[in-house]
């Protein structure tokens, strides 16, 4: 593997595969049109824009440069157009390796990995807002961006709170750690996120969210990270210097390390590096997306109804119906006060039972509880 970041558009690109089931391996190569990303599972991924062609049987192999190394690995392209395919870059992929590797085999031959939720709200600042805030205008200068809220399943709880101005994050720099290239049958032994690094990827934020990364010393203490801010001319730029997105930095952290991300908080005169580390919430706190084709799906018969848990996959299900008036409308549980609301969705009433009779409920309602009463109308049990 290749270090991705090193990547810049109209460079050379090969994407090898097996295109539509053809027997013999082909090569069709191609160079980089631009970085691009996508919303899948409530969650934005970050991809390599290529105009060699991906097409079914190409996607899962790899993208390489010209030396032979794979910077990405082939993901999709589009049907009815030419030239347009898109790979997942390199880093991200090693850094689901060890999740990958920790997931149990089931009966297919595919494997579901969760990475971390980035769950943060933030939005451009000024110097007014600055003002507000009672923070050192001329210190923070024309960087960082206001963290409006935190979502409690975030890699970034409780480390970065509300009203927090982030500035820089400093990511450990996988490929200066170890060499110029890794082997992915070596990786999880070569790596060792407990171990303090050397080198990092500085991804300096502006007022407006737009990043631009360098390739610096990982800062032990606020001072350290002062001397390189103030010589950032020195270092070399990621991707040729271009505008990132938050998402195209973040997607590549190592899952199980930890990065530092520099806040200002009110009241104080200097900034604070704070570690957060990069892993999975313990438990599923927000509404889940359930990936049917690999994983056991939860239902339940009662009261002449089938419930299922509530999912994102059933808000998509139900979204027709959700637009009309005799429905609730399951596309509230998108809205960040509540998609972390436990609800079952009846999926389906029996012809014949008494719920059915009643006419009492329609398919896509939710039920947060279900309150039982005796014969005197005395309550004796709630679910």
């Amino acid at each position: 593997f290749a270090d991705d970041s090193e990547l810049y558009k109209t460079q050379p690109v090969m994407a090898v595969g097996f295109p539509m089931g053809d027997e013999d391996i082909n090569f069709a190569t191609g160079v980089v049109s631009g970085f691009n990303k996508s919303e899948e599972d409530s969650k934005m991924v970050s991809y390599i824009q290529v105009t060699a062609p991906i097409n079914k049987g190409n996607s899962g192999g790899p993208l390489v440069n010209s030396e032979g190394k794979v910077v990405g690995v082939n993901a999709a392209g589009y049907l009815f157009s030419q030239n347009i395919g898109f790979a997942i870059p390199s880093r991200v992929v090693l850094g689901l390796l060890s999740r990958l590797h920790a997931v149990p085999q089931r009966s297919s031959d595919s494997k579901v990995v969760y990475s971390p939720i980035h769950g943060v709200h933030a939005c451009s600042i000024n110097t007014h807002m600055l003002h507000i805030l009672g923070m050192n205008q001329k210190k923070i200068g024309k960087r960082g961006v206001l963290v409006v809220d935190v979502s409690q399943d975030s890699f970034l709880t409780p480390s970065i709170q509300k009203d927090d101005v982030i500035t820089h994050l400093y990511i450990p720099d996988i490929f200066s750690e170890r060499s110029s290239s890794l082997d992915p049958r070596t990786y999880m032994a070569d790596f060792d996120c407990s171990q303090p690094f050397a080198r990092a990827v500085c991804a300096e934020i502006d007022n407006h969210g737009q990043i631009t990364g360098y390739k610096t010393e990982y800062p032990r203490d606020v001072a350290q990270h002062n001397q390189i801010t103030a010589n950032l001319a020195k270092y070399t730029r990621v991707q040729a210097g271009r505008r990132m997105t938050m998402v195209e930095v973040i997607d590549v952290i190592p899952t199980g390390c930890s990065i530092s991300a520099v806040v200002w908080r009110k009241g104080q005169a200097e900034p604070q590096i704070v570690p957060c580390a990069y892993r999975c919430a313990e438990k599923a706190i927000r509404i889940p997306r359930v990936h049917w084709n690999w994983e056991p799906m939860d239902w339940e018969i009662a009261l002449g109804m089938c419930l299922v848990p509530l999912s994102t996959n059933l808000m998509e299900y139900f979204s027709e119906c959700s637009e009309s008036s005799d429905c609730n409308n399951l596309q509230r549980f998108k809205d960040w006060d509540h998609m972390f609301d436990k609800r079952v969705v009846i999926t389906n009433v029996f012809a014949n039972t008494d719920t059915f009779n009643l006419q009492c409920v329609n398919l896509g309602d939710t039920i947060k509880s279900i309150e039982i009463f005796d014969q005197n109308n005395q309550s004796v049990a709630v679910i």
